[in-house]
């Protein structure tokens, strides 16, 4: 995950619709298939079960985990409707609650969002 998470991140906030959408689209795979709970069997379609949570996952750290759902919750409200629609679903596959999961996102989120304000593109 070490070699995969850094170009999925820039690819996220890239100025290339495309980019974006297929970095979420990937993003959503490796959750899905990588970092899903090693004891927790998946689903028919091999999305995560609503019970299952990333930020459940021991795979990665906290921050790391907090930082991939503040950026996917980000990209939701692309300028794109390919995009959005693409971080809508995969959200959807791999939070189970949102309310909960953006309350221990906050602190995160709330940087993000500072620190693309801030940027150039």
């Amino acid at each position: 995950t070490a070699l995969l998470l850094p170009p999925l991140e820039e690819g996220i906030f890239s100025p290339d619709w495309r980019i974006r959408q297929a970095s979420v689209s990937l993003l959503g795979t490796l959750i899905t298939r990588i970092l899903r709970p090693m004891d927790a069997p998946p689903s028919a379609d091999g999305a995560l079960q609503p019970t299952q949570d990333l930020m459940a996952s021991e795979v990665l750290s906290r921050e790391r985990r907090a930082f991939l759902l503040s950026s996917l919750y980000i990209v939701r409200s692309d300028d794109n409707l390919v995009v959005r629609s693409t971080a809508g679903s995969v959200w959807k596959s791999v939070v189970s609650n949102t309310p909960k999961t953006l309350k221990e996102l906050l602190p995160i989120l709330m940087k993000r969002l500072i620190q693309n304000l801030g940027s150039e593109s």
